[in-house]
C-alpha cells in the first residue's frame, strides 16, 4: 500500500511539473518573409539561439518574399495577427494601420531594462531616436541598421579609364574644363585599339528616376551640379544654407548643369541612349569584348566593369566648376527601414515579445542576422573578430556569398550593425572596402560624411503622407523628364520658366511645404534627445 502511495505521489508531482515546465518556456507566434532559397526559419542560427537565450518558443509563420506586401496587409485586414511581425514591414504599413488597434506603441519598452541592446544603439545616434518617432510622441516598432562609413550616403563615383588617359599622354582631370577635354580625347582616338575610332564612348550615365529615398545618383549626373553651387540629389530635395527644404532641380545650378551636358551631348560626349535608364544596356557596354566606355559614374566600380578590367578604370576626385564643386551626401539614412519589425495587439505579452526582439540589436548576433551565421558565412579569427569563411562549402545550388546570406538567414532584419563594430566585431567586408577607399580618394569622407540630411524614414502624418502620393508621382515624373529632354533638346533659357511653372501647378509648394513642416518637427524632436544627451 505504501509502495501504491508512493508511486500515486510521484505520478502527481510529474504532472504537477510538467505543467509547471511548460509554463516556463512561452510560446510567441512570429511571422517572417523568407527567401526562396534560405533554410527553413525555425533552422536560422539567428531564431534558435533567440529561442535558447530567451527561454521562449517562436512559433514560426512562414511568408513567401513574393507577394510578403499583400499577404501582410490580408493578415492585418483580416485580423489574423501574429505576435510579431519581425521583418517585411515599412514606416507606410504602420501609419496606414496606426489607428486600427494593430501595432502595439513599444517607447515604454525601449529602455535598459527591456530593451538594453538596441537603447544603447538610439542613445548613441539620437538621430534615429528622432526619425523613429511618430508625430504622436510613440515609436511603433524597430528599425533595421547597417552603417558601412556611409557608403549608401554617397551616391555615386565618378570613374575614368586610366589606361587610356596614359595611351593619351593625359592626367586624372581636376576641373570640368579638363574633364571635358578628357572626353574629347576618348572621342576623337581609338583609345581601345581595335582599329575602330568610332567605337568608344566617352561617357556613360542614366539620368535615373527620382523619389523618396532616391538611388538615381548612383549612376546619374546630380552631384556635377554641385560644380555650379548646388548638388541635385536623388529625390531633389536639400537644406539651404539657413535650413530650408529646397528643390535641388529648380535652382540655378541645376539649369546651368544642363545646359553644360546638352553642349557634351552635342558633341558626341555621352552616351545617345542615357535616358532609356536601362542599366541591362550599361552593363552590356561596360562588358563588350571591347572596352568603349571611358567613364562612367556607378555606385561601385567593383560593381560595374568585369573583373579584369577593374584596375583600367581610377576614381576621379571631386571636379571643380565655374561656382562650386562636384559632390554631395544624399539623402539617404543608414537607418535602412524604420520599422522592419513590430508587435501586435495580439500579443498577451508586449514586454517578452520586445526583450526577444532586443536580442537581435546584440552586436554579434545583427551582424549574423545581417549578414550570415558564424560556423558557415563568418568564422572567428584569433581575436574573436568574425571574418568571411572563404573556406566554405557551398551548399547546392548557392554560387556566391550573396547568395549564402539570404540561404542562411532573414532579409530585412531588426539589426543595427554599427561603424564602430568593424575590426572589433566583424571584419568589414571585402567587397566594401574598395568603394570606401574609392569616397576617401574623391573628397566625400572628408567632406560630406557628417553633413545634415532630410531623412527619408522621416514620420508623417496619414493626412501628409496621402497629400505627398497624390504629389509626388507627377511632380517626380515632370522633373525627371524635363532632366531627359533638356539634355536632349537644349533650349532650356526658352523652356525654363514653363518647366518651373508646371512644377508649380502640380504642387511643388505643397511638398515642399509638408516636408520642411515634418523636417522641424524631427528637427525638433532630435534637439531634445540631444538636450537629454549633453544632460547625461
Amino acid at each position: 500500500m505504501k509502495k501504491l502511495l508512493c508511486l500515486l505521489l510521484v505520478g502527481m508531482l510529474t504532472l504537477a511539473l510538467c505543467p509547471a515546465l511548460a509554463e516556463e518556456t512561452p510560446t510567441l507566434t512570429v511571422a517572417v518573409v523568407k527567401s526562396a532559397i534560405s533554410i527553413p526559419v525555425s533552422e536560422m542560427k539567428v531564431i534558435t539561439d533567440v529561442e535558447e537565450l530567451c527561454n521562449v518558443k517562436m512559433d514560426i509563420i512562414e511568408i513567401p518574399d513574393e507577394g510578403a506586401g499583400e499577404k501582410i496587409n490580408l493578415m492585418i485586414n483580416s485580423y489574423d495577427l501574429p505576435d510579431i511581425f519581425l521583418n517585411g514591414l515599412s514606416k507606410s504599413t504602420v501609419i496606414n494601420y496606426q489607428d486600427q488597434d494593430v501595432f502595439v506603441p513599444v517607447t515604454q519598452y525601449i529602455n535598459d531594462e527591456v530593451m538594453p541592446n538596441l537603447n544603447k544603439v538610439l542613445n548613441e545616434n539620437p538621430e534615429y531616436r528622432a526619425a523613429m518617432t511618430a508625430p504622436d510622441g510613440e515609436i511603433w516598432g524597430f528599425p533595421y541598421i547597417e552603417e558601412m562609413y556611409g557608403l549608401v550616403c554617397n551616391q555615386g563615383i565618378l570613374n575614368i579609364n586610366k589606361d587610356w588617359l596614359d595611351a593619351l599622354g593625359l592626367e586624372v582631370p581636376t576641373t570640368l574644363d579638363e574633364y571635358k577635354a578628357c572626353l574629347e580625347a576618348f572621342r576623337d582616338n581609338d583609345c581601345n585599339g581595335n582599329g575602330d575610332p568610332s567605337d568608344e564612348i566617352p561617357f556613360v550615365f542614366r539620368v535615373g528616376t527620382s523619389g523618396l529615398g532616391s538611388w538615381r545618383n548612383n549612376q546619374s549626373i546630380g552631384q556635377f551640379m554641385g560644380c555650379w553651387g548646388q548638388a541635385d540629389t536623388g529625390d531633389r530635395l536639400a537644406l539651404d544654407a539657413d535650413g530650408n527644404v529646397i528643390c535641388t532641380a529648380t535652382t540655378e545650378a541645376y539649369k546651368e548643369g544642363l545646359k553644360w551636358f546638352n553642349e557634351l551631348y552635342n558633341e558626341g560626349l555621352i552616351w545617345v541612349d542615357f535616358a532609356l535608364n536601362d542599366e541591362s544596356q550599361i552593363q552590356a557596354l561596360i562588358n563588350s569584348d571591347d572596352c568603349v566606355v571611358g567613364s562612367l559614374v556607378f555606385f561601385s566600380i567593383i560593381d560595374a566593369v568585369p573583373r579584369e578590367r577593374r584596375d583600367m578604370y581610377t576614381a576621379v576626385p571631386y571636379l571643380q566648376g565655374p561656382n562650386g564643386e562636384y559632390g554631395c551626401k544624399d539623402n539617404i539614412s543608414e537607418m535602412h527601414n524604420t520599422v522592419v519589425s513590430a508587435i501586435t495587439t495580439a500579443c498577451e505579452d508586449p514586454e517578452l515579445a520586445a526583450r526577444v526582439i532586443d536580442m537581435y540589436f546584440d552586436p554579434q548576433r545583427s551582424v549574423e542576422a545581417n549578414w550570415g551565421p558564424i560556423g558557415l558565412y563568418y568564422v572567428l579569427d584569433e581575436n574573436g573578430v568574425m571574418v568571411w569563411n572563404h573556406d566554405v562549402e557551398l551548399p547546392d545550388g548557392i554560387d556566391t556569398f550573396s547568395q549564402l546570406r539570404s540561404y542562411s538567414t532573414l532579409n530585412g532584419r531588426p539589426a543595427a550593425v554599427l561603424s564602430e563594430y568593424y575590426d572589433t566585431v566583424v571584419a568589414y567586408p571585402e567587397d566594401a572596402a574598395d568603394l570606401y577607399n574609392d569616397m576617401i580618394k574623391v573628397g566625400f569622407v572628408e567632406k560630406h560624411l557628417n553633413d545634415p540630411i532630410i531623412p527619408p524614414g522621416m514620420w508623417y502624418s496619414p493626412e501628409d503622407q496621402e497629400t505627398m502620393s497624390l504629389i509626388s508621382d507627377n511632380l517626380y515624373n515632370l522633373i525627371d523628364n524635363y532632366n531627359a529632354t533638356a539634355i536632349l533638346d537644349g533650349d532650356i533659357d526658352s523652356t525654363w520658366d514653363a518647366y518651373i511653372a508646371s512644377l508649380e501647378a502640380a504642387g511643388l509648394n505643397d511638398y515642399l511645404d509638408i516636408v520642411q513642416r515634418n523636417y522641424a518637427a524631427y528637427d525638433a524632436v532630435l534637439d531634445t534627445y540631444l538636450s537629454g544627451v549633453d544632460a547625461e
